[in-house]
C-alpha cells in the first residue's frame, strides 16, 4: 500500500500520513497516529476533500496533474502547501536544479570516460578530445547554472531551459539523419520529463521571491 509523510512545518517531524490503495482508492488520512478522514475514491480525491484538526487548522488533500502529466497528491495547511507536498515552491525549485545538475553530472560523466578512453589510447569513433572537452566545458555550464538556479535566478533557469531544449533538438535531427538509429522514442519521454520538471522552476522561484518579500 502506497503511503506518504509530511511535516506540518518546515523542518518538523512527520506528523501527517497518507495511504492508499490500487488507483487512489480507499485513502485514509492520519495525524500522529491517529485517523481524522478517508477519501473513498479517485474521483472524490480529484475533487478535493478538506478536514477539520482539532487546533482548528483546515486540512485539504488533493488529486492533481503536476504539468498536466504527473499525478500527485497536493496538501494544504490551512490554505498553504505543506512543505515536500506537490506544490510546495522548495520542492519544485528542487525539482529544477536536481534536473539541471543530474544533466551536469551526465556531461562531465560522458567527459571524464571519454578522457580515460583516449588516455589508454582504445579506439572509439565518438570521443576525441574537441568531443570530450566540449561535454566537460558543458557539464561545468549546466553545474553552474544549477547553482544559479539554487539561488533563485530566472535568468539562469531559462538559459539551461534553452540549452537544453537545443541539445535535444540537435539530438533528435542527428538521430533521425542517420540510417542506423531507430527513433528514440525513450530518450525524448525522458528529456521531456527533465524539461517539465525545469519549467516548475519559474512558478517556484515566483512564490518563494513573493513570500520572502511579503515577510520582510
Amino acid at each position: 500500500m502506497p503511503k506518504r509523510k509530511f511535516s506540518l512545518q518546515e523542518k518538523g517531524p512527520k506528523r501527517l500520513e497518507l495511504s492508499w490503495g490500487f488507483s487512489w482508492k480507499n485513502m485514509v488520512i492520519r495525524l500522529d497516529g491517529a485517523e481524522i478522514g478517508k477519501i473513498a475514491n479517485q474521483k472524490d480525491l480529484k475533487a478535493g476533500q478538506e478536514f477539520a484538526l482539532k487546533d482548528g487548522s483546515k486540512l485539504s488533500v488533493r488529486l492533481i496533474q503536476i504539468q498536466g502529466l504527473f499525478p500527485d497528491l497536493e496538501v494544504l495547511l490551512n490554505g498553504k502547501p505543506v512543505p515536500n507536498s506537490a506544490t510546495d515552491p522548495k520542492r519544485q525549485l528542487a525539482n529544477a536544479y536536481g534536473s539541471i545538475y543530474f544533466i551536469a553530472g551526465g556531461n562531465l560523466l560522458i567527459g571524464i570516460i571519454g578522457i580515460a578512453l583516449i588516455a589508454t589510447g582504445s579506439q572509439n569513433e565518438f570521443f576525441n578530445i574537441t568531443t570530450v572537452l566540449v561535454f566537460l566545458l558543458f557539464g561545468a555550464l549546466y553545474l553552474l547554472l544549477g547553482f544559479l538556479v539554487w539561488k533563485r535566478f530566472s535568468s539562469a533557469l531559462w538559459v539551461a531551459i534553452a540549452l537544453f531544449v537545443l541539445d535535444t533538438v540537435l539530438s533528435l535531427a542527428d538521430a533521425v539523419g542517420s540510417s542506423n538509429s531507430r527513433f528514440p522514442v525513450g530518450a525524448i519521454i525522458f528529456r521531456t520529463i527533465l524539461l517539465l520538471l525545469m519549467i516548475q522552476g519559474f512558478g517556484a522561484i515566483r512564490s518563494l521571491k513573493s513570500a520572502r518579500f511579503e515577510q520582510s
